[in-house]
């Protein structure tokens, strides 16, 4: 490879070292990174198996509501306020009265009323954890979000295994340097 670069500058050579590196790292992070999306839609779908397969079932009530504010650029570039509501949910498992902050929120109000009856899903000696049943039990909440994930990650997997070296590979410099 150096005989290659010898008829570069010093400066022309460490500018093809720093691409040849960074070309290196950009694969790497998109390589990781479809990695670690692969991780979360296995954690994600461990979670929800064992809610769906092993969990128990308890009768609740919505007793409230946590409300989370954000906000987020519109499609006119403008800045919009918004609420998500997540709800408490009251119920009674192994002896004890438990209330909990579903994961399942909604915009634009809340999508229950409270004091409305609802069942939860919990694994038999974590009550804390409990989940609304509904969410758990739907194909489009439990299947979209690991599809989603997995398909990043498999995108950027396979971007930094095979895309990114060809197209790095058209980007370099051409066969022994000019005199």
């Amino acid at each position: 490879m150096d005989e290659l670069r010898s008829g570069y500058s010093r400066r022309q050579q460490r500018a093809l070292a720093f691409a040849g590196s960074a070309a290196v790292w950009i694969r790497r992070v998109f390589v990781y990174l479809g990695l670690f999306m692969f991780l979360i839609t296995g954690s994600f779908l461990w979670k929800l198996r064992g809610l769906y397969t092993g969990g128990q079932s308890a009768a609740g009530s919505i007793a409230g509501f946590r409300e989370s504010r954000g906000s987020a650029k519109d499609r006119g570039g403008r800045q919009v306020e918004y609420s998500v509501y997540y709800p408490v949910i009251r119920f009674e498992a192994e002896g004890k009265s438990w209330e909990v902050v579903s994961g399942n929120g909604s915009r634009g109000g809340p999508a229950f009323r409270e004091g409305q009856e609802v069942e939860v899903v919990y694994k038999p000696g974590s009550p804390q954890k409990a989940e609304l049943a509904r969410p758990v039990k739907t194909f489009s909440t439990l299947w979209t979000t690991a599809l989603l994930f997995f398909s990043a990650g498999l995108a950027f997997f396979l971007a930094g295994r095979f895309l990114l070296p060809r197209l790095f590979k058209s980007f370099a410099p051409p066969g022994p340097a000019p005199e």
